[in-house]
């Protein structure tokens, strides 16, 4: 031993950031816990004297044991244990729908509804800006934090195609489709049903459009153009009758359709077939009565 080294207080050293000893006596300094930190470089012993100087690490930050400073988690991950030296067990990357713009996060925000984010926690890149939350394409929606988009049911709309989040942000968001209309999932306009067939229903139910065969044939004596939301009756003195056993659009998709009842028979307006004048009656062609 030498005695030069332990004749002065002098000898005695101040323990290095990350340290302490709170035993008098103590021959070496013990590091701090991990998730802890102790910042003094060695100045002052009343820095070093009590394990209460190894203060805890700030929110979303973590340290190995004997730290001068903790380390935060970058933009793009969230906390998960604060006692590791180690980063990949400190901090996790996002999930689907969540992002950190900011380093130390204790939890990741949640993608606004109407927006999605759909990388599963492979890349911080993909989730440390609120931009990688984009917007849902027409005819989707979602809720807060969602990974995709949900396509709006058969018999709706949403025409927005990935511009504004608050016009996608619930199933409420899909308009039902007008009068004359059909959709089908997912779409960002409906169609008009074809001349010769209408729906009646207008924008009350989405099942009363969710199929091109929910636009009906016009009956005997109508006709209608595409989108109708009803059929429109032959005028009086015409007739209007399919040229098959069931109904066909084709037989109905225009007032030139409708028939001139000939002479000697009158019809009111939608009418299937010309009516023959009584006896001692007598009409002209496209009639809507007999005369005397």
């Amino acid at each position: 031993l030498s005695f030069g080294l332990h004749d002065s207080e002098s000898d005695c050293v101040v323990c290095a950031a990350g340290e302490y000893s709170q035993e008098p006596g103590s021959p070496v300094c013990l590091e701090c816990a991990k998730g802890k930190y102790l910042a003094d470089h060695a100045e002052t012993a009343s820095g070093h004297d009590n394990l209460s100087d190894c203060l805890s690490c700030p929110s979303g930050h973590y340290s190995g044991s004997g730290q001068a400073r903790c380390v935060a988690c970058v933009a793009g991950k969230h906390l998960v244990d604060a006692a590791t030296s180690s980063e990949s067990l400190a901090c996790d990357i996002c999930g689907s729908g969540k992002f950190t713009a900011t380093e130390a996060a204790v939890k990741c925000m949640d993608c606004a509804a109407g927006e999605y984010l759909s990388d599963a926690a492979t890349s911080t890149k993909f989730h440390d800006e609120v931009s990688d939350c984009t917007v849902c394409s027409s005819g989707s929606y979602s809720s807060e934090g969602s990974g995709s988009c949900a396509a709006c049911v058969a018999g709706t709309y949403l025409e927005d195609n990935g511009t504004d989040a608050s016009l996608h942000s619930s199933a409420d968001s899909c308009s039902v489709c007008d009068a004359g209309k059909h959709s089908s999932q997912g779409s960002q306009f409906c169609t008009n049903c074809a001349a010769g067939t209408y729906i009646s229903d207008d924008a009350r139910d989405a099942e009363e459009h969710d199929s091109v065969s929910d636009c009906g044939v016009c009956e005997a004596g109508s006709y209608s153009y595409v989108g109708a939301s009803g059929c429109t009756s032959c005028a009086a003195g015409k007739f209007l009758t399919s040229t098959s056993e069931t109904r066909v659009a084709a037989d109905h998709d225009s007032d030139e359709d409708c028939v001139s009842c000939e002479p000697g028979k009158y019809s009111v307006s939608r009418s299937a077939v010309c009516i023959t004048c009584a006896a001692g009656k007598f009409s002209t062609e496209s009639a809507p009565t007999c005369s005397d």
